[in-house]
């Protein structure tokens, strides 16, 4: 059934604010999500252990992981003055991740115990969710922190807790990361940079794609293909919302390029999506189509109930803007099932109002205006 069709711009907004919900922050976001720092001190000792013993396999695990991150718990380690052992830690992580670590223990001082106690109970409170707590107690250490990495961590852990706070949480964001460039500390680096430009999205597109350039650095010196697609699909987003269509298109299209070769489904569908929507607001509708159904097979593919709402939805729309409720009506329907399996009550609200209005384009003409 053919009828009326809401103006593709309303369309596009409605796209826009779904992939809002599962935007360029989110495997990032996840990374930056805390645990206790027990497991810190633990893996230390695991580490300090295996370099006794000369086992080279628990230090290269320790070396290769993201959590707990191995500058810190080579801080702990140069903290109970195992320095040597920190340093068999640094000499096992890839390249260039482990250089910048090995330069700062040449004559890095540890974090003070009073910093490792704060930084205890910031994370414990940032873990049940007490922002003000955290930022307090973080604010309150601000004296006695150095040039270490548990004082930087410390620091972004009160950039996250200045909840609403936007520009003052950029800022501290923007220091660490300045910091950590720095030290060669790319991880943090990139958190911070990635959490400045989020938080500089809020006021300042603008801005924003600044910063979103300034974590493509990071990922570049740190020669992460994955965070360059990230930090690409911000680019987009800050475009975007500058009303710069055409150049969210160039930015997204090197986005998808990078996340191919990176070959990771589940990124790779929103990347996708996103591209969709991007292209369906310049117009270039036939590759909008393509690009939503790849993200719909990649996210299928890596069981991404997020992606496929927003992928499935976004096809739903491209059919309304061709005026074409009956082929709308089953993909909106299907995103609003999945949207409800997943409890994903926002992306719901956002997927039922585009059903709503797909199913009264359906209705024709007539029977709208008895409807009112």
């Amino acid at each position: 059934m053919r009828g009326y069709a809401p103006s593709v711009g309303t369309l596009l907004r409605r796209i826009v604010v779904l992939l809002a919900i599962v935007g360029p922050w989110s495997a990032l976001a996840r990374a930056a999500d805390t645990r206790g720092t027990d497991e810190l001190e633990t893996t230390a000792t695991k580490v300090l252990k295996a370099v006794e013993a000369k086992d080279d396999a628990p230090v290269g695990h320790v070396a290769r992981g993201v959590d707990p991150d191995p500058w810190l718990v080579a801080d702990v380690l140069v903290m109970g003055g195992h320095r040597t052992a920190a340093l068999a830690l640094a000499e096992a992580m890839p390249a260039p991740y482990g250089d910048g670590l090995r330069r700062w223990l040449e004559d890095g001082r540890p974090a003070a115990p009073a910093v490792f106690t704060a930084f205890k109970e910031v994370r414990t409170a940032m873990c049940a969710k007490a922002w003000a707590k955290a930022e307090a107690r973080a604010r309150a250490a601000e004296p006695a922190l150095g040039d270490d990495p548990t004082s930087l961590a410390l620091r972004y852990e009160r950039a996250r807790a200045l909840l609403a706070r936007h520009a003052e949480a950029a800022r501290v964001a923007a220091d660490v990361a300045a910091v950590a460039e720095g030290f060669g500390w790319w991880r943090q680096a990139a958190l911070g940079r990635h959490f400045e430009a989020l938080e500089t999205l809020f006021d300042s597109p603008v801005r924003s794609a600044q910063c979103w350039r300034d974590l493509e650095r990071v990922a570049l010196a740190s020669r992460d293909d994955g965070l360059r697609a990230t930090a690409l699909e911000g680019l987009a987003t800050a475009r975007e919302r500058s009303r710069d269509v055409l150049g969210a298109v160039d930015a997204i299209d090197a986005a998808v390029e990078l996340r191919a070769k990176v070959g990771d489904a589940g990124p790779w569908a929103r990347a996708d999506a996103k591209r969709g929507a991007l292209l369906l607001a310049s117009g270039r509708k036939a590759e909008a189509r393509a690009a939503l159904e790849d993200a719909v097979r990649r996210a299928e593919r890596a069981d991404d109930g997020a992606t496929l709402i927003t992928a499935l939805a976004g096809l739903g729309m491209l059919h309304l803007v061709e005026s074409d409720a009956g082929a709308a009506v089953p993909l909106l329907v299907r995103a609003a099932d999945e949207a409800r399996r997943l409890d994903a009550s926002e992306q719901a609200a956002r997927v039922l109002v585009n059903l709503a209005q797909a199913r009264r384009v359906g209705l024709g003409p007539r029977t709208r205006r008895v409807l009112g």
